[in-house]
């Protein structure tokens, strides 16, 4: 960052600027087409000793809260959690105080969790080292996410020792899995971390590896996308026999090194500070029942008509609609929250604190889609939105 001054010459006499009608516009054109990275100054008028001058400023040029190379870096945030670093992009770290307890409420528990810049990129790490350490097929059901079966697919992973993975946004997913000395690998995204308990332990007794991967933006922030940030949790089974602990520790190694060498380990920008904090943990439990019980609501309204599927987590509903074009389908409920006066928002996700809409194309159903999210909202605002949705959704989807 800096400033410029014009009318003050290099001996700091103040000589004083002509200003004309287009001074400011073509000062600042020249300033912004000259300088790469372009950047957008401040342009004041000042007046000393009686004389015009120009203060030009430049602020926060090159935004970095932290060098990107420094030794034994370190932040601390009240003790919640720790972040340090030597070289950010291979070896970042962000560790919270008694994690497993905080979030997953676990005790004395073996346990290694790595946080990364978003859920996605903890999924593909995590399934590419488990990859290059042997033959895998994972077995997974046909509405696991999309992005995670192009991932699987893309790396093969149709042959070999059985790994099973359990995606929380499929309708077939169950908390009771009974499955033994396996590995088995769990996204938590769709339900609150506490609702895993049982299952998790459970799994462990039965001398399973689980692994737990989870997107921390949809749920985990109070719907406000405070940042990006996902997590990879890797727990032991008290009864590990050698072999099978040695192939965890080797995964774990390799997962670090991978997260290292593409640059997906979780930096200070993707920090949420209050992740970790039991009062905020249970406050949204609450939050998400409420969530869920909205969708159900709003299901019980219309569930005569037969295209609204309400999913099992009860996080959002879909409508496949008769719309050949996804580009039009976008178009027209883009235009509808538009004008619903502030009923509904365009916004491509849920677990937000207000009613969102989105568009895709089912690859399972082979149709055109939209998402419908009910937030945290109040009744009367649903009631609303859903006469609204009888008039304008109806007839033409």
């Amino acid at each position: 960052k800096g400033k410029v001054y014009f009318g003050i010459n290099d001996n700091g006499e103040v000589v004083g600027q002509k200003i004309g009608n287009k001074t400011i516009k073509d000062l600042s054109e020249a300033i912004t087409t000259r300088i790469k990275p372009s950047v957008i100054p401040t342009i004041k008028f000042e007046t000393i000793e009686d004389k015009c001058i120009i203060r030009t400023e430049i602020k926060n040029i090159f935004d970095l809260k932290y060098p990107l190379t420094n030794v034994n870096s370190c932040n601390e945030f009240n003790g919640e959690y720790l972040f340090r670093f030597e070289y950010q992009r291979y070896d970042a770290k962000l560790e919270y105080n008694n994690y497993d307890y905080n979030f997953y409420d676990l005790k004395n528990i073996h346990s290694k969790t790595l946080f990364t810049n978003c859920g996605m990129s903890a999924i593909y790490v995590l399934l590419n080292s488990l990859k290059k350490s042997g033959r895998f097929k994972l077995i997974y059901e046909k509405d696991a996410y999309f992005e995670t079966q192009k991932i699987i697919k893309q790396f093969g992973m149709n042959k070999g020792k059985k790994v099973f993975y359990y995606d929380s946004i499929s309708d077939f997913f169950t908390f009771d899995i009974n499955c033994k000395n396996r590995l088995v690998i769990m996204d938590t995204t769709c339900y609150h971390p506490h609702d895993y308990k049982n299952c998790i332990m459970k799994l462990l007794n039965n001398n399973n590896i689980v692994i737990l991967v989870r997107s921390h933006v949809k749920l985990d922030m109070l719907g406000l996308e405070y940042s990006y940030l996902g997590s990879i949790s890797f727990f032991v089974p008290d009864c590990i026999n050698k072999r099978r602990f040695s192939f965890l520790k080797a995964l774990i190694k390799d997962t670090m090194e991978l997260c290292g060498t593409i640059g997906v380990y979780a930096i200070e920008e993707n920090i949420f500070p209050l992740l970790n904090d039991p009062q905020l943990i249970l406050l949204n439990k609450e939050r998400i029942y409420r969530i869920n019980d909205n969708n159900l609501y709003f299901y019980n309204r219309l569930c005569q008509n037969s295209k609204i599927i309400l999913h099992k987590h009860k996080l959002f509903l879909t409508l496949e609609t008769d719309y050949s074009d996804l580009r039009e389908l976008v178009i027209f409920v883009k235009e509808l929250s538009q004008k619903s006066n502030g009923l509904a928002y365009y916004s491509p996700s849920f677990g937000f604190d207000y009613i969102a809409l989105d568009t895709y194309y089912d690859l399972i159903n082979k149709k055109n889609t939209v998402r419908i999210s009910i937030g945290d909202v109040d009744k009367n605002l649903i009631n609303k939105f859903i006469e609204l949705f009888k008039e304008s959704f109806y007839d033409k989807v």
